[in-house]
């Protein structure tokens, strides 16, 4: 080996043109590489923290559905289906907080919502989170309040951003001078009342309820639709979604609680003691008699107060993120041990469409490195061409001479091998250079897509180890590969017509 590196040191130096126009391209692809790894780690962590922390957490518990399940809804091929109510609630709960590796436990519920004023034209969309704001906000610090405040547990209401409630005020205005022609200001705030209205399987369901706070979001998120979100209280979230509270044991009936079910005529429906008596226009009857037919309330009341049973879905967050894949395995397969209909899955599947921001912009780099890839690897190629075939004399000898095929291809080996090292190490360093200028440059985000491939208003990319390694890796698969095609041809060249080759 001593004796081929210094051949190959030899060669290098006796071809110092070749040497530098390869090697400047492996630095060249070595500085793309590094750079461009760096801009799209940033934008694919920024993204993925922007979820984690304020939206997704580490895993997400949903019930079992037939299209793809995410924290904004049902993908399905025939369109966005209902999201499945999360089944025995507090089973699933009472078995996450008996492990030690899940720090945060918090519910929500989701669904989509017309925004609107009644008695006025125009209106816009909302994505509604019904939540338990006392563990979601332990979770997600997510946004500042500008205007009023959070909501207060049991209270009826929602929270709307900025950016919501300043496109329901345009689209008010402009609906109006359409109809009317006039021109008016809608200036709408805390203590004003808006319609949500839903649609779904359970039919339309609207309710009004007073704006109790109005927010701005602590991170970027334009452009990836995180800005139509709205908070509401869970109970008006559950009366939109058609949910209900629901108690999850057994009941034992009395037998005069099952009558009912064997009954034979219509008049058999009734109870003889309900009376009903009118008095003045007005219909009155006996609550002890209305209390008797509904029975005990207690397990539904319970339920109320414990807001227990009418969820979508459960967000955790975990002692160690690198171990969210094996949890979630094990919560998949706890829930088919015990026969609960429910799945886990990382923020990626939390996220859903959103999610895909960043696949994109991984796929699109990765195309575009491999176009690069491609015409480095034809350059170098020419190039190791003209070179070798400049030496076929020069191997004709060694070959006529005694030296086998192998060793010319180790000697070729270790030339392309020193180059790539050396001029990837200089493309390293290069490129630690440009990320260092572009961190002090500071250059803000002037659009949507910058904002999102920044990570942030500025950007501030930064360097891995991986990324270094992936550049250097490649680099030098693109140079052995290069040079696989010169040195074949010349081998297949006889040694003493090799050597009468000037």
């Amino acid at each position: 080996m001593p004796v081929l590196l210094r051949i190959a040191l030899r060669n290098l130096r006796e071809h110092k043109s070749k040497t530098f126009i390869i090697g400047t391209i492996i630095a060249v692809g070595v500085i793309v590489l590094v750079v461009g790894n760096s801009l799209m780690d940033t934008a694919s962590e920024g993204i993925r923290r922007g979820f984690i922390d304020n939206y997704t957490g580490d895993i997400m518990i949903s019930g079992i559905t037939e299209g793809e399940v995410s924290l904004f809804g049902v993908q399905s091929p025939g369109g966005i289906e209902d999201t499945p109510r999360l089944p025995h609630y507090d089973e699933i709960v009472a078995y996450l907080e008996s492990r030690e590796d899940i720090t945060g436990i918090t519910s929500q519920i989701t669904g989509f919502s017309r925004l609107s004023v009644e008695d006025r034209p125009g209106a816009t969309i909302t994505i509604l989170f019904g939540i338990n704001t006392a563990t979601y906000r332990s979770m997600f610090d997510n946004l500042t309040f500008i205007e009023g405040r959070d909501l207060i547990s049991g209270e009826e209401g929602v929270t709307i951003s900025a950016e919501r409630l300043k496109e329901l005020e345009e689209r008010i205005s402009s609906e109006t001078k359409k109809e009317t022609g006039e021109e008016i200001t809608v200036d709408l705030g805390v203590g004003d009342n808006v319609l949500l209205t839903s649609f779904g399987n359970a039919g339309i369901k609207i309710r009004e309820v007073p704006i109790i706070g109005i927010f701005e979001l602590n991170h970027a998120s334009e452009g990836l639709g995180i800005d139509l979100i709205s908070f509401v209280d869970i109970q008006t979230s559950r009366a939109l979604n058609g949910l209900t509270i629901g108690y999850q044991g057994e009941f034992d009936l009395e037998s005069r609680e099952t009558e009912l079910l064997e009954a034979d005529s219509v008049e058999d429906l009734f109870f003889e003691e309900f009376a009903i008596e009118e008095t003045d226009g007005e219909i009155a009857f006996d609550v002890e008699t209305l209390d008797s037919i509904l029975g005990d309330t207690s397990a539904r009341d319970a339920a109320l107060e414990l807001d227990t049973g009418s969820w979508h879905y459960l967000l955790l967050t975990v002692e160690n993120p690198r171990k969210v894949d094996k949890i979630v395995k094990e919560l998949d397969s706890w829930f088919e041990s015990n026969g609960i209909l429910a799945q886990a899955g990382n923020w990626e599947m939390a996220a859903g469409p959103f999610a895909k921001t960043a696949d994109v912009i991984r796929t699109v780099f990765n195309v575009a490195i491999i176009i690069v890839g491609v015409v480095a690897l034809i350059i170098m190629m020419n190039t190791m061409m003209i070179g070798v075939i400049e030496r076929t004399s020069e191997i004709g000898t060694m070959r006529a001479l005694g030296a086998r095929k192998s060793f010319v291809w180790r000697m070729f080996f270790i030339e392309t091998l020193t180059i790539t090292m050396l001029f990837g190490l200089a493309g390293i360093i290069l490129a630690i250079g440009i990320i260092g200028v572009i961190n002090l440059l500071n250059i803000p985000a002037t659009n949507v897509f910058l904002r999102i491939l920044f990570a942030g208003d500025v950007l501030k990319p930064g360097i891995s180890a991986r990324s270094i390694l992936t550049a250097v890796a490649v680099a030098a698969a693109v140079g052995i590969a290069a040079h696989i095609y010169p040195v074949n041809v010349a081998l297949k060249i006889p040694p003493v017509r090799a050597i009468q080759t000037e």
